[in-house]
């Protein structure tokens, strides 16, 4: 089983995606009614589709990853699978005017689903319900009771393999504890701000230089429309989303820390520090420039939780 939740953030734009444009075709907005708001919302759909094309790129490396790194039986070039998941939306609105987030998508998805449910299938090789694999690696038991080996010299009598009980003490001191539980989700507040933010950086400058030079803006709208008019709108609902996520982002610090304190794991953070990093980035309210320290201190957490609880 693979222990992810990135695949939703693969999911969710292609859905979004192929949702609006339906919508589109099933809306007339030339019959001369009046347009509602239901009728924009197709529309809305698109654009924020487009909008989480970084989130989408950003879920497909990291799910990528944890299925790499799981016993599954397909083990997916993460590296290859998140520079496609920005690449491939580059070009298609190139060719096409159009992310094509859902061939992307729908190719990963249906590919992880196929290697979860043959892990499954092996499984049940593994145990036909007529007896168990001799889990110290000699030998077999078939469904007569009767057993043998793969070594002529040391045949393995049915039934002396270690119990349940001794195979589960071995795996624990041979891997550890295992945690059957996430120590805490707050963490994906913290995340999305700082993903927040690092959109921001990234298109202020690119907004900058081809649409606010008017040559190169005109070039732009010639060649590429739904792309040059994608990146404002990016910049702004960025900005829009950063000022919203303002108490998220403290509370989910305070919150996660002090779940991860209170935790079996080795790291303790301190809570009065990234309350006092909380409370500062609140005062972002006031003093709009204040998350140049408050959300790089909110990155440097969670690589030390990355580090120390493994997560995210």
């Amino acid at each position: 089983m693979v222990d992810s939740d990135w695949w939703v953030g693969v999911a969710l734009p292609p859905l979004l995606e192929i949702a609006g444009w339906i919508g589109i075709e099933l809306v007339d907005l030339e019959s001369g009614a009046s347009p509602t708001a239901f009728d924009f919302l197709p529309v809305v759909f698109v654009v924020v589709s487009m909008l989480l094309i970084p989130v989408f790129a950003v879920s497909l490396y990291f799910d990528a990853r944890a299925v790499a790194r799981s016993a599954e039986s397909w083990s997916p070039n993460y590296r290859l699978w998140g520079l496609a998941g920005i690449a491939v939306p580059i070009a298609g609105f190139a060719v096409a005017d159009l992310p094509l987030l859902l061939f992307v998508g729908s190719a990963y998805l249906l590919r992880r689903w196929r290697s979860t449910d043959a892990a499954v299938d092996v499984a049940s090789d593994v145990y036909d319900g007529d007896g168990w694999y001799d889990s110290d690696g000699d030998g077999w038991c078939d469904s007569d009771g009767d057993s043998w080996s793969d070594s002529d010299t040391n045949p393995v009598e049915c039934g002396t393999g270690p119990t349940d009980d001794e195979h589960s003490e071995n795996v624990d001191n041979e891997a550890g504890p295992v945690r059957s539980e996430r120590v805490s989700r707050w963490y994906y507040g913290v995340a999305l701000t700082v993903a927040t933010y690092a959109v921001i950086l990234v298109s202020a400058p690119i907004v900058l230089t081809l649409i606010g030079v008017q040559e190169n803006a005109a070039f732009l709208y010639e060649t590429v429309p739904a792309f040059a008019a994608l990146l404002p709108f990016v910049l702004v609902l960025a900005l829009i989303l950063g000022v919203v996520l303002i108490p998220m982002f403290s509370l989910s610090l305070y919150l996660d820390a002090l779940a991860v304190g209170e935790s079996d794991v080795e790291w303790e953070p301190n809570r009065t520090l990234w309350a006092v990093v909380g409370v500062v980035h609140l005062l972002n309210v006031l003093l709009p420039m204040i998350w140049i320290l408050s959300v790089p201190a909110g990155g440097y957490y969670l690589w030390r939780r990355h580090d120390r609880v493994g997560r995210p």
